[in-house]
């Protein structure tokens, strides 16, 4: 049985920490951060490229060095010629960062197939990605990766294509036209040892019935996140208006929870706070965040709907919030606004999971598209789209972000990941 309304008698004081997963560097569990001292001066950051087009060909990553106490990005190589990062995920105790290959051919074929898993291992000076493991996704455009607790099973979903096939049925009553999408899949996938990819272990095909939107053609799975525990999975469904949670059960998904967003919304990404059960999904049609609150088993129910657009700014038609980030302190959240280009802070109640914008940043570039948050809880690190550059921000005791001056120029900037410390 779903268990979207099993937390609705919750008890209704502060919530405390939960078990911390051990392979999230970062923060304790009492929700402080690490102390820096212990932490490097420097840290190694992949930034994705995104071009599902793949024309011409470009490198999938671009490694930087971050310098901790500046801000400076050093540009240090390129690596993965070929492929378009749609996301990506890391399993800190191999070493490994997992990303997609967001496509729907796979490599050697003229069309069809969909996109890839990808494994690599970074060298300490960032100067090498060691290809792993790759394996066909099982699904077009796949869109999201996550790992569960001991980074042995991968889940992934797929946004899939708004191209359909045209198929001639005869019925009864003669021959009809029947549109064919592609299957949206969630696939969970096993880990060897090495953290190499096996065989698919099952894959769940969403069937809802799509939202009231003319892109909303069928279901189109955005994102998936694993809970802090690693105990279960979000996926947000943009094409069908659902926030769906998953868990894996005798090697198997098992839908826990179905959340019906507000008609036409598209919810696009999920964020956890680190100790406290609470996530929150941005919604790429409209400037809402939706707050839950949550139960080890997937339970969910809502916490609250939460207004993102800054002063002045009213519903804009189109695709409008990109990412979506929570602070390692988990006091902070911030998402990314489109076609105004813009980001917006928020403060946590910790009793309630409610948020406040606390700042609205106007940015200097064009099409915010991903954002990453370094380990140390100091610099947000921004990527946008025209012109392809990353920025570097500071972050403050409040949560609240200023410009370091810092920019480097990166074609097609889609996603940025700090690389595993081994």
């Amino acid at each position: 049985m779903l268990a979207v309304e099993r937390l609705a008698t919750m008890a209704m004081h502060p919530p405390g920490p939960r078990d911390h997963n051990p392979t999230r560097p970062g923060c304790r569990k009492d929700g402080a951060l690490v102390s820096t001292e212990r932490r490097p001066a420097r840290e190694i950051v992949l930034v994705g490229n995104f071009d599902p087009r793949k024309q011409p060909p470009k490198p999938g990553f671009t490694t930087f060095m971050l310098d901790n106490a500046s801000g400076k990005l050093d540009r240090i190589a390129e690596h993965a010629q070929g492929i378009s990062v749609g996301y990506t995920a890391v399993d800190h105790r191999r070493g490994l960062v997992y990303c997609t290959d967001e496509a729907d051919t796979l490599p050697g074929s003229y069309s069809g197939g969909g996109g890839q898993v990808l494994g690599y291992q970074v060298s300490d000076d960032g100067l090498e990605l060691t290809e792993v493991t790759r394996s066909p996704s099982f699904g077009c455009l796949p869109s999201g990766i996550a790992l569960n607790s001991d980074a042995t099973r991968a889940v992934t979903t797929h946004h899939t294509n708004r191209t359909p096939s045209t198929h001639v049925k005869q019925t009864a009553d003669g021959y009809v036209l029947d549109t064919v999408w592609d299957d949206p899949t969630t696939v969970l996938f096993p880990l060897d040892g090495l953290g190499r990819v096996g065989p698919p272990l099952d894959v769940f095909t969403h069937r809802d019935r799509p939202g009231p939107l003319d892109k909303q053609t069928h279901p189109q799975l955005h994102s998936v996140t694993a809970s802090p525990s690693g105990s279960f999975f979000v996926v947000c469904d943009k094409g069908s208006d659902l926030v769906e949670t998953f868990r894996v059960r005798d090697d198997r998904l098992e839908q826990v929870a179905r959340h019906p967003s507000a008609p036409g919304s598209s919810p696009r990404y999920s964020a956890f706070h680190p100790t406290l059960p609470y996530f929150w999904v941005n919604h790429e049609r409209r400037l809402i965040v939706e707050a839950f609150r949550y139960d080890e088993s997937g339970g969910i129910v809502s916490a609250g709907v939460f207004d993102t657009a800054p002063d002045g700014v009213s519903e804009l038609p189109g695709s409008v919030q990109a990412d979506l980030r929570v602070h390692p302190n988990g006091k902070s959240v911030y998402t990314l606004l489109r076609l105004v280009d813009a980001l917006t802070v928020f403060t946590v109640d910790d009793s309630t999971g409610a948020l406040r914008i606390i700042q609205e940043i106007h940015l200097p570039d064009r099409g915010p598209r991903a954002c990453a948050i370094s380990p140390d809880g100091r610099h947000l690190l921004l990527a946008t789209t025209d012109p392809g550059a990353v920025t570097v921000w500071k972050i403050s005791d409040d949560g609240r972000l200023a410009d370091t001056g810092t920019r480097v120029e990166v074609a097609a900037a889609g996603s940025v990941t700090f690389a595993p410390r081994r």
